[in-house]
């Protein structure tokens, strides 16, 4: 975790321009609700960068290699929910840009249930409803184009 407020700073200077907090609900037959996965993401073609953040908050490191020889290899630092919440929470008052999907994150992460727990009595139907409406804005606001919260819809 970056130790200065400077680097928490650059941090979410980072998140911001190159970075991405996305979420998903996967629903699997064996399970009876839906499984909760958020990620925090930083993609650039120069590795110094993405070493830095993995040197500073952990996580992984993947090289996506291009199909165009003319362009860069680009390198992606991932995070996901546990991991990422603590670095959220210290860089959301930096945040400019990304603030509401940090603070979609960081509620989703309030709403996760551990497994063994979640496997012995279910998630409460109203838990549900409230991941589905934070994932359903979480990618909206992450689409192209503008956002418009009228379009959130929830089916449950």
């Amino acid at each position: 975790m970056p130790a200065t407020e400077v680097e928490l700073a650059y941090l979410a200077g980072i998140v911001d321009g190159e970075g991405c907090i996305t979420g998903r609900l996967g629903i699997t037959d064996k399970r009876r609700w839906p499984n909760l996965g958020v990620r925090l993401l930083i993609s650039n073609t120069d590795q110094r960068l993405v070493q830095w953040v993995r040197d500073k908050g952990g996580g992984r490191i993947y090289a996506h290699k291009r199909h165009d020889a003319r362009w860069k290899t680009a390198f992606q630092w991932e995070v996901t929910l546990g991991q990422a919440a603590p670095i959220l929470r210290s860089i959301l008052p930096y945040l400019l840009l990304k603030r509401r999907q940090a603070e979609i994150a960081l509620e989703l992460h309030s709403l996760s249930i551990p497994a063994l727990v979640g496997r012995k009595k279910g998630v409460p139907p109203h838990n549900i409803r409230r991941r589905l409406e934070l994932v359903s804005e979480l990618r909206i606001r992450n689409s192209r184009g503008a956002y418009d919260a009228s379009s959130v819809k929830v089916a449950v």
